[in-house]
């Protein structure tokens, strides 16, 4: 009689390894506070709205203009909000990092720049457009007890 060979049962052992493994990710990320994210508390923040404003100095001896163009998103009040967080998007993905606000406004310097005035405003339209294409902002409102509300749509900087 040939003895046959014996097989060895490595699902249950992979099993437990899986399990191991999961639950050791699972108390990392509590631990460092990298858990997964909370359920939103509601709704994101409505009624954003994008705006332009410009600042420029007089021409300078060299016929040149400085001038700065700021980026506003606003949005509308958020019923028991007690602050608000937005966050950056590029081409990457999300940054981590949050930016507190208790305003219900956003401003970011666009694009800025030194030209004849002739030329300001076709310098400004080239750069703004540039910044449509690699950054954008969300917003979600905080509420009572540290609940969050869902993101906003992203609203691309630049766009008005």
């Amino acid at each position: 009689m040939v003895a046959r060979p014996t097989r060895r049962r490595t699902v249950p052992f992979l099993f437990a390894a899986a399990a191991g493994l999961a639950a050791s990710v699972a108390l990392a990320a509590t631990l460092t506070g990298r858990g997964p994210a909370p359920t939103p508390s509601g709704p994101a923040p409505a009624g954003l709205v994008t705006r332009f404003d410009d600042e420029a100095s007089p021409p300078s001896a060299a016929g040149e203009v400085s001038w700065r163009t700021f980026w506003v998103l606003c949005w509308d009040a958020y019923a028991g909000a007690d602050r608000f967080e937005t966050r950056t998007l590029t081409g990457e993905g999300a940054s981590p990092r949050l930016t507190v606000r208790r305003d219900r406004c956003l401003r970011i310097e666009a694009a800025a720049g030194a030209s004849p005035p002739a030329a300001v405003d076709r310098e400004r339209a080239l750069l703004l457009a540039s910044q449509q294409g690699q950054l954008a902002v969300q917003v979600r409102a905080v509420l009572a007890g540290g609940h969050r509300s869902e993101w906003s749509q992203p609203v691309a900087v630049g766009s008005g």
